[in-house]
C-alpha cells in the first residue's frame, strides 16, 4: 500500500508492484469493506489529495515495464507524475489526466511529507518543491536544476502554471538552497530553502 485517503465512507488506495491499481472501497460497513472499483495504469502515487467530493489528485511516479531476457520484465521508475482521478462512478475511477516532471531520478519531498503541498484554493493552485533529473547518454541521469512548481488544477485537468525550478550546472543540488517548503501572504509567494527564501509575485 503506497497511499490511502478517506472521504465520508468511501477509502481510496494505491498500491504497487508493476502498475497501480487505485481501488474503490465501501467502508460503510468498517467491519466488512467492500472493493468497488478499480484502475490499473501505469506507475502510483505516494499521496492523495482530495480536489472535490468527485475527484483526487495523486502525486507520484510514472513507470514503466522493461523486458529482461529469460526473466520477467522489471519495472523502472521515471520522472514526477501528477494524477487527475474521476471518482464519480465508483465501479469505474478513471485518470482523467496527467502530467510528468523530469525523468528518472526527479523527486518532491511531498512524495513522502504531505506538509510540502502549496495549495491556493481560490486560484486552483498546487505547487511543490521539486529537484529535476533529465535522461542523458547511456541511460546517464544528469541533475538538471531544483526549486519549485505550480499546477492548475481543475476537475477538467491539469495545466503548468509555473516553473520555478533554477537550472544549474552543478552534478548535484545544493542542500542548501533546495526548496523545502512554499507558501503566500498576500499576492506574493514565497519559497522557502534552508538558507534562503524567494518571494514571487502570485498574479503572474
Amino acid at each position: 500500500i503506497y497511499s490511502a485517503r478517506f472521504m465520508g465512507d468511501k477509502a481510496y488506495m494505491v498500491t504497487f508492484k508493476e502498475t497501480d491499481p487505485l481501488f474503490v472501497i465501501d467502508v460503510s460497513a468498517p467491519s466488512s469493506p467492500k472493493v468497488l472499483g478499480e484502475l490499473k495504469i501505469p506507475g502510483f502515487s505516494n499521496y492523495l489529495h482530495p480536489l472535490d467530493e468527485n475527484h483526487l489528485i495523486g502525486f507520484g511516479y510514472d513507470t514503466k515495464l522493461e523486458p529482461v531476457k529469460g526473466e520477467e520484465p522489471r519495472v523502472v521508475t521515471g520522472g514526477m507524475k501528477i494524477s487527475l482521478f474521476d471518482v464519480s462512478d465508483f465501479s469505474n475511477p478513471l485518470e482523467k489526466d496527467t502530467e510528468i516532471i523530469g525523468g528518472p531520478g526527479t523527486y518532491s519531498p511531498l512524495q513522502y511529507d504531505h506538509k510540502a503541498l502549496f495549495t491556493h484554493t481560490a486560484s486552483n493552485l498546487y505547487g511543490f518543491p521539486v529537484a529535476a533529473y533529465t535522461e542523458g547518454e547511456n541511460d546517464s541521469i544528469r541533475y538538471q536544476g531544483s526549486g519549485a512548481m505550480l499546477f492548475t488544477i481543475t476537475p477538467e485537468g491539469i495545466e503548468k502554471a509555473a516553473d520555478l525550478i533554477k537550472d544549474s550546472t552543478m552534478q548535484y543540488e545544493d542542500w542548501e538552497t533546495s526548496v523545502q517548503r512554499l507558501l503566500y501572504v498576500d499576492d506574493s509567494l514565497y519559497t522557502i530553502a534552508n538558507s534562503e527564501i524567494t518571494s514571487y509575485g502570485l498574479n503572474d
